[in-house]
């Protein structure tokens, strides 16, 4: 069964709370707040699901790709470039429509998709298409 956790917090806090009361969702749809080691919680994830529609360069790929959890993203930005490049790890969203998220999500899951940290030379690769080092040495601490 599939879990699906939020972290962070802002604004839109209160309509998730009512919309997944409203959907009876509260099983598995998850508002975890600010977490501090929210890097732990993304490489022992399954699946890293990134829906923005606006954000165009989104370090969060970066991270989620250094520590070897698949993604499933819209195709905005600098994640169009990475599903082609790392195309094992990574695969855009290509259908919008709740039952068609839904089978990208578990066709993900039951999928040949890495969930393996990268070795040195894909994350000299990878570092190659981020905006910073930041990210990278972040990572490398963190491991």
């Amino acid at each position: 069964r599939i879990q699906y956790s939020i972290y962070g917090s802002g604004p839109e806090r209160e309509s998730l709370i009512e919309l997944i009361r409203y959907c009876k969702a509260e099983e598995f749809i998850h508002l975890e707040g600010f977490e501090s080691e929210v890097l732990s919680k993304m490489q022992a994830s399954d699946l890293f699901l990134h829906t923005s529609l606006t954000e165009s360069y989104g370090q969060v790929i970066f991270e989620a790709l250094y520590l070897g959890t698949p993604i499933l993203s819209s195709g905005v930005g600098i994640s169009i470039d990475l599903a082609e490049i790392y195309s094992t790890r990574i695969q855009l969203i290509s259908d919008y429509s709740t039952k068609g998220l839904a089978n990208q999500i578990i066709t993900m899951l039951n999928g040949d998709y890495t969930n393996q940290p990268f070795n040195e030379v894909e994350v000299a690769s990878l570092h190659e298409h981020s905006m910073s080092s930041s990210v990278f040495n972040l990572v490398c601490n963190f491991k």
